[in-house]
């Protein structure tokens, strides 16, 4: 007994060993690999040692060969499912099985380099069997075989227990605003635990409502018919936030740009309201792509849900009356399952200006959407979606390019970086609307924030609820009032300006509109 717990205790150390000796090279080449030791090892590394130890089997002269083979089966896994990731950008679910073949139109190559793997991986599972049929009796071999499809049964409803739940969120670590953060955090193996999990309830949820009989367009959007097709850009930028609105401030000169009056009703923003605050800029994305309310039922994160099925909606609707949709995103995808919520979402094209943690200047958004748009030169009209990262917490820029021009009377520093942020923002936006009405001086163009910042507290206080946010609305390049309008409002209102008598559409009620939540979520589930 004694020498079997040291032989266990020494093997625990070779396994912990090689696997953190992996987790610190693949850094190098996979943004998931910077997890940290003191978390792995509360929850990641023992369930797989545990499935190292299912994978370990007794020898009589090659216990070092099995161990290692065992320790490399699992370091195998973890390539496989760092591919999986860099294709992805999310954590791997057992879903994505079913699209597998689809790496092979991504990357034939990758698909070659997976496949050899796989093979790998299977010779590794194979051969201590192997090893162990060659060394015992064939009864022996199968009662081996018995007891390894026990404890992998036992292993499989344990997982489901009640008491494997509590002791796996006490120690789970979830970032519900990105995947990539809760792997690196918990681990791969724990993460895919999670997320699988999470499917499969949202799945089972929202299955019920896969087959009812509810048309979401027809509910949204009536019968109505585009009569006068004009192109659509909608912008959507980070924590845009007027700090004329913060209490008791005052500036040396308005930290609005005079090029920006021009396109605001009667010289003043529209005040809409966000269904979010201080973060969750996928939650404002979703009203504004989709028409619909945002309510959070089963995930606090609409798109996290997202599988890729095609969801009913603005964006849907407009595809479906001939237009082309186009995506400038300036945050990178890792963030929100962005890459496939906005393939349930239906864009044709997307365009990501960075896969880093980057806050990307709004001007830099604007320049690269308009070009990005100038050489699609497509006859059809279309929608631009400009998705916007300057301005996010903790307000940083380049203070030799846009350097202190408003000084404000505040005690908190934040606000004077806030203040000149909006002055260089505003200023941008300007040249931006005016560069595109140049370029087409008949569309619909709307800018909104997602949400207000994290700024507000005992200190900083701000005039308005902490979910009403500014937006302006252009039409034939006249300011329009959008005040009071949702999120999830502003598809309508923009389709009301398709139509040759400006014809209104109600907006469901809000019983109707869960109805509608429920089943436009289940769309994308596969």
């Amino acid at each position: 007994m004694p020498k079997l717990a040291l032989s266990l205790v020494l093997y625990f150390a070779l396994f912990s060993s090689v696997l953190y000796a992996y987790l610190l090279f693949s850094a190098q080449w996979v943004h998931i690999a910077n997890a940290n030791l003191k978390e792995l090892v509360k929850l990641e590394i023992p369930l797989l040692f545990l499935g190292a130890l299912f994978l370990y089997l007794p020898s009589k002269n090659k216990k070092l060969l099995l161990a290692t083979l065992s320790t490399a089966t699992i370091i195998l896994l973890y390539i496989i499912i760092d591919l999986f990731y860099s294709f992805l950008m999310r954590s791997v679910q057992l879903s994505d099985f079913a699209n597998i073949t689809l790496i092979w139109n991504f990357d034939p190559l990758l698909s070659l380099g997976a496949f050899a793997l796989l093979l790998l991986l299977l010779f590794l599972l194979t051969y201590p069997f192997y090893i162990f049929y060659k060394e015992y009796t064939k009864r022996s071999f199968f009662l081996l075989l018995a007891l390894k499809a026990s404890l992998l049964l036992g292993a499989f409803f344990y997982l489901q227990t009640p008491s494997f739940a509590k002791h796996f969120n006490k120690r789970f670590s979830y970032f519900h605003w990105s995947q990539k953060v809760t792997i690196q955090k918990s681990g791969r193996l724990a993460s895919f635990l999670y997320y699988t999990s999470e499917a499969f309830f949202a799945s089972k949820e929202l299955q019920n409502y896969k087959n009812r009989d509810l048309n979401v367009t027809a509910e949204l959007f009536g019968n109505f018919t585009i009569e006068k097709p004009r192109n659509i850009y909608i912008v959507a930028l980070e924590s845009f936030v007027d700090p004329r609105l913060i209490k008791d401030i005052a500036f040396n000169k308005d930290p609005l740009s005079e090029k920006l009056k021009p396109y605001l009703y009667q010289n003043n923003f529209s005040f809409v309201t966000s269904p979010v605050y201080g973060g969750d800029t996928a939650q404002a994305e979703f009203e504004i792509l989709t028409g619909i309310k945002a309510f959070a039922k089963i995930n606090s994160i609409e798109f996290n849900l997202f599988e890729g099925g095609h969801i009913s909606g603005f964006v849907d609707f407009l595809q479906r009356n001939g237009y082309k949709t186009y995506a400038t995103i300036a945050p990178s995808p890792i963030y929100f399952n962005a890459k496939t919520a906005y393939q349930s979402i239906g864009f044709d094209d997307i365009l990501y200006l960075s896969y880093e943690d980057e806050k990307i200047f709004d001007a830099e958004l604007f320049s690269h959407s308009l070009e990005f748009i100038k050489k699609k030169k497509t006859n059809q009209p279309y929608l631009s979606y400009n998705l916007g990262m300057y301005g996010h917490h903790p307000y940083k820029r380049d203070y030799k390019k846009r350097p202190n021009i408003i000084e404000v009377n505040h005690k908190d520093k934040r606000v004077t970086k806030v203040a000149n942020m909006f002055y260089f923002r505003t200023d941008s936006l300007a040249n931006y609307l005016e560069d595109l009405l140049a370029y087409d001086a008949s569309s619909i163009i709307l800018v909104t924030s997602d949400h207000l910042p994290p700024l507000f507290n005992k200190e900083v206080f701000y005039t308005k609820d902490l979910h009403t946010n500014i937006a302006l609305m252009l039409v034939d390049g006249k300011p329009q009032n959008i005040e009071g309008l949702h999120y999830y409002e502003y598809a309508v209102k923009i389709l009301s300006f398709l139509d040759k008598e400006k014809s209104f559409i109600q907006s469901p009620s809000k019983g109707n509109s869960l109805e509608l939540y429920y089943k436009a979520l289940s769309e994308t589930i596969r």
